[in-house]
């Protein structure tokens, strides 16, 4: 069985700074909206940006940010939850 693969999303335009980015997406209602996204939800989108397997993301996040990896299985629910999250805000796409 195939890991899904996540993939940066495009944006309209985005600015990153040290403590995560503002993105500025489109939207069918307004037209374009504004948001925030935290240092984790930038690294998805870095990591995110030529493709990349759902279990080798969880091992790249545990590896950049030092985080024990004692629960593999709630390391890889965390991470799925905050990729299922951007993909419904439209910033990653899951296939």
């Amino acid at each position: 069985m195939n890991s899904p693969v996540v993939h940066t999303a495009v944006v309209l335009d985005e600015l990153v700074s040290d403590d995560g980015a503002l993105l500025l997406v489109g939207d069918d209602v307004t037209g374009h909206r504004v948001l925030r996204i935290t240092i984790l939800g930038q690294e998805i989108r870095d990591l995110a940006s030529d493709g990349i397997a759902l279990p080798t993301l969880v091992d790249e996040l545990l590896e950049i940010f030092e985080a024990p990896s004692d629960d593999p299985e709630e390391a890889t629910r965390l991470v799925k939850t905050a990729v299922e999250a951007f993909v419904a805000e439209g910033v990653l796409t899951l296939g």
